[in-house]
């Protein structure tokens, strides 16, 4: 990153700041997270014109601003409340998408907003039937984490998981199967379910994901033998073997 070019360019944003859409406002805010730019002056602009201008946000530009407190973990309280609360009132229009990237986001958050994880779990298990795969798995992870815990919303997409595992590529199994492992109830038939789909499509699965299968299953009370072995064997053939 160019440290003069950066600062310049920053500097430009700030004097043209009330000329800033939402959409230009949260793309800023994304950007500077994504590169581990912090630029003090420029945040705290961007969050007095967000205050300003907050209802107008739509529910992608809101995910992106979520996107940006998880990056930094530091974040301006007024402006992190003010989200949160507009969050809150425009749920009704997330998509499954806003959804799954926003939970995702707020959960890597240190402050935990209670009232936007229950709507945001209320309009995820009315509207989950929209959510792809990838999606379910990075909602079912939020959920299992010990400080968002939501029985209701992880059950009720493991239910939808196990009608439509046929959908499931191989690292969303690894993503699924993790969050369940970490609940304090296992989802004996979901397990199960993923446990003989994954013997059957070993060979989608690259070096990572295997490690990640086979010490998941190995330290679980669930595990099965049979996928244990599938996997040792996969990865044999998938770094050469003997």
């Amino acid at each position: 990153m160019h440290q003069p070019l950066m600062s310049s360019i920053a500097e430009s944003a700030i004097a043209r700041m009330t000329e800033f859409a939402p959409r230009f406002l949260a793309n800023t805010a994304w950007a500077c997270a994504t590169l581990e730019f912090g630029h003090c002056p420029l945040m705290e602009s961007i969050s007095s014109e967000s205050l300003n201008t907050s209802m107008q946000f739509k529910s992608l530009e809101l995910s992106a601003m979520a996107w940006h407190f998880s990056k930094t973990r530091t974040h301006e309280l007024a402006l992190f409340g003010l989200a949160c609360h507009t969050m809150v009132v425009s749920m009704s229009v997330f998509s499954a998408q806003s959804l799954s990237n926003t939970s995702w986001a707020m959960a890597c958050v240190e402050i935990l907003d209670k009232p936007l994880f229950a709507a945001m779990s209320a309009r995820a298990l009315r509207s989950r039937t929209a959510f792809r795969p990838h999606e379910v798995a990075n909602a079912m992870q939020t959920h299992s984490k010990p400080s968002h815990l939501d029985f209701g919303i992880f059950n009720g997409f493991a239910s939808q998981t196990r009608s439509k595992l046929g959908w499931y590529g191989a690292l969303d199994l690894v993503n699924i199967v993790w969050a369940c492992s970490r609940m304090p109830v296992a989802d004996k038939p979901l397990f199960y379910a993923i446990a003989c789909k994954s013997i059957n499509h070993m060979p989608e699965f690259n070096h990572q994901a295997l490690a990640n299968l086979e010490w998941i299953f190995r330290s679980f009370v669930l595990h099965r033998r049979r996928l244990s072995d599938s996997a040792c064997c996969a990865a044999i053939n998938d770094v050469g073997g003997p």
